[in-house]
């Protein structure tokens, strides 16, 4: 992975209101060297750190203003993935901003904002 697609860039901003649900694609990602296809998925939200365990990806052409994540992975995610031109937010179940993702940025793991996702979306 190339260092333009390491950018990371993290914020604390006020609360917003988090709204919508669109469809998407859940699964489990197995071990292997794309698990969110850029030709399939804008973004993609993992379980578990390293891109593992039960995702979430948003597909091309889908609704990617702010995605409520899925009731079985509230509160659960530790990695994403952006393959959009765009930044993305992540937000608490307060609807806070706790980390905004670069773009084309591929983050293994969240940090201070792990397990603490409710909804995502992009900052166009």
């Amino acid at each position: 992975m190339n260092k333009l697609k390491r950018s990371l860039v993290a914020l604390s901003l006020g609360t917003v209101a988090a709204a919508g649900a669109v469809t998407g694609a859940a699964g489990s990602a197995a071990a292997v060297s794309d698990p969110c296809p850029s030709a399939q998925y804008e973004f993609c939200i993992f379980k578990d750190v390293n891109y593992g365990g039960d995702f979430y990806g948003v597909r091309w052409g889908a609704s990617d203003s702010w995605v409520n994540v899925p009731a079985s992975g509230k509160g659960t995610i530790s990695s994403v993935i952006n393959n959009t031109n765009y930044t993305w937010n992540l937000r608490n179940s307060s609807g806070s901003t706790i980390l905004v993702v670069g773009k084309f940025y591929w983050l293994s793991s969240l940090g201070s904002a792990d397990n603490k996702t409710a909804s995502f979306g992009i900052n166009k």
